[in-house]
C-alpha cells in the first residue's frame, strides 16, 4: 500500500496535518507493505515543512500528475494498492486523519 499525498507548503490544511503524518508514519515505521510519497511543486517547501514536523518519506516534483489523477484541492491522499490502482482517495480537508487512516490502511492492505 502506497499513501501518496499530494500537498503544498503554502496550505494552511497542509501545514495543520504535518504532525498528524508523522504520528502516522511511526505506526507504520520498519515495514515495507506501507510507504508514503509525497508530491508538490514545492519539494524544499515541503521537506523544511515535513522535516519539522518530523514526516520524512520521497518527495516527487509535481510534473503535472495532479492535473491529470484530478487533484483539484490540498491536501489529497491517495491510497494506490500494490498492483498500482487507485483503491482510496480523499481529499481537501484536513481531520485528525491519523485515528481514522490506520484501521483503512490495515483494511485495503488485506485487500478488504
Amino acid at each position: 500500500m502506497t499513501v501518496v499525498i499530494a500537498t503544498e507548503p503554502s496550505c494552511f490544511a497542509c501545514r495543520l496535518e504535518a504532525p498528524a503524518l508523522a504520528k502516522l508514519q511511526q505506526r507504520y515505521r520498519g515495514r515495507k507493505d506501507v510507504q508514503f510519497l509525497v508530491v508538490t511543486s514545492d519539494p524544499d517547501g515541503i521537506d523544511a515543512l515535513h522535516g519539522t514536523a518530523g514526516f520524512r518519506s520521497q518527495i516527487a516534483r509535481d510534473d503535472g500528475w495532479r492535473t491529470v489523477v484530478g487533484i483539484n484541492s490540498y491536501p489529497t491522499h491517495l491510497f494506490i494498492d500494490a498492483a498500482g490502482r487507485e483503491v482510496y482517495r480523499e481529499g481537501g480537508r484536513y481531520r485528525e486523519m491519523h485515528f481514522v487512516y490506520p484501521a483503512l490502511i490495515e483494511a485495503l492492505r488485506r485487500g478488504r
